[in-house]
């Protein structure tokens, strides 16, 4: 049965809400020879349901559902039409994650044949930006799969293409746009969602590193601490959110321990600076994972991770899952303090150039049993090794520790007078024990 004439969309920002009450001329497009007489009932059928109601519809008839979209979206050029049928897979495939499955099951049915995902790959180089964004989202869930089980070399080799593909696309994406305007960027954003939604998976985590996603997350996330506008704040929870994502992966982790990219000290001092919940949740979760990971752990206590989660200890928190990782960060890491060498933490911190009042320094057994390495101080920076706590605070920026080592002669000198005494009695326990 026919429905009423077409109503178009309204002025306001579009959602897949606002877009669904909208109708479509159906058919006029049977009438056009575009679907056929059995889609436009099939279509009928779906439309205007509950969307757990279209989940099982969808489920129902797979092959043929997925059949009536790929004509829809291949064979229509009107956004308002495109739009609609995506923000009606968007619902489906949010309410029933495995009707995504039926897209790649139909590939593998029809030998590749029909592949359902090529009209939606086109769809990413439309200029409206809400097109952009619900087919990366589509694309991100249906590409999450894994290939049907018998799907041939030829089957699995073109959804490799098609996952690489998008994964690409993604990153190149964010690197289009200046990092310190990524947040104003509408395409940005519509990227990071299909991102965000494709590291969900084991198989979109693979792909994303293998296209360097890692490498321009981390540059977001040192761009996004420069703001605390609310367009910044979200571009920063949702890359946390895609790092936290990629943390489940070890390739993933091993590289985010490692100090290029200096992702650790960064995600402390975000946990350090930031107000938003969700954003310290995402930091916490990530700094959890890399727990045991290369240098992590102690490059946490020596970015001053351990008074900041005593600190988080007395706060409350709307999500429960907060204090369940300040806890395992907290004892992991105090287990992690007594193992690592103090000296060792003290050198770290010298590297990095951000001195603070971290646990180690509080003990007199720091300064007894380190007191060669740090008097004699000529193991690191050509006797440049000491410099006091309390004159010297940090995070600090590059810039920042080049003029402190420059300066470093002066900060011993006046030092090495206030801890003259300490100084003479750890000499003479270290005369007593040669003696």
């Amino acid at each position: 049965m026919e429905r009423q004439g077409t109503r178009k969309f309204g002025t306001g920002p579009l959602s897949n809400e606002s877009i669904l009450r909208s109708e479509m001329p159906w058919a006029s497009f049977q009438t056009a020879g575009i679907i056929t007489k059995d889609q436009l009932e099939l279509i009928y059928t779906l439309d205007k349901q509950e969307k757990t109601l279209q989940a099982t519809l969808f489920q129902n008839k797979g092959p043929e559902m997925v059949t009536l979209f790929v004509d829809i979206l291949a064979g229509i050029n009107k956004d308002e039409v495109i739009t609609y049928a995506l923000a009606m897979l968007s619902e489906i495939t949010d309410a029933d994650a495995s009707c995504a499955l039926l897209f790649t099951s139909l590939l593998a049915e029809t030998q590749g044949a029909i592949d359902p995902m090529a009209p939606v790959l086109k769809l990413l180089g439309r200029s409206s930006v809400f097109i952009v964004e619900k087919a990366a989202i589509v694309l991100a869930r249906v590409l999450a799969w894994p290939p049907p089980a018998g799907a041939t070399a030829n089957v699995e080799a073109k959804l490799a293409l098609h996952l690489s593909t998008f994964a690409e696309w993604t990153v190149a994406q964010l690197k289009q746009v200046s990092p310190v305007d990524a947040a104003e960027s509408p395409r940005v954003g519509a990227a990071m969602g299909g991102l965000q939604t494709l590291v969900s998976s084991a198989r979109g985590r693979i792909a994303a590193l293998e296209a360097d996603a890692l490498v321009q997350l981390s540059t977001l996330v040192t761009a996004s601490t420069l703001s605390h506008s609310a367009s910044t704040v979200q571009l920063l929870y949702q890359t946390l959110f895609a790092i936290w994502s990629l943390s489940y992966s070890p390739e993933a982790t091993a590289e985010m321990a490692s100090s290029k990219w200096g992702l650790v000290a960064k995600l402390v001092d975000i946990v350090k600076k930031c107000s938003k919940e969700k954003v310290v949740r995402v930091a916490l979760a990530t700094l959890r994972n890399l727990l045991g990971t290369g240098t992590a752990s102690n490059d946490m206590v020596v970015f001053g991770l351990m008074p900041v989660l005593e600190v988080l200890m007395q706060r409350k928190f709307a999500d429960e899952d907060i204090p369940e990782d300040i806890e395992i960060l907290h004892n992991t890491l105090q287990i992690n303090l007594l193992t690592l060498s103090s000296w060792d933490v003290y050198k770290n911190e010298l590297d990095s150039g951000c001195l603070e009042w971290s646990p180690c320094h509080k003990s007199e057994i720091f300064w007894k049993v380190g007191q060669p390495q740090v008097v004699g101080g000529k193991q690191l920076h050509g006797g440049q090794a000491a410099r006091s706590p309390s004159r010297v605070r940090g995070p600090a920026s590059p810039g920042d520790c080049v003029q402190r080592y420059i300066g470093i002669h002066q900060a011993f000198t006046r030092w090495q007078t206030d801890h003259d005494s300490i100084r003479r009695q750890a000499a003479g326990n270290a005369g007593a024990k040669a003696s």
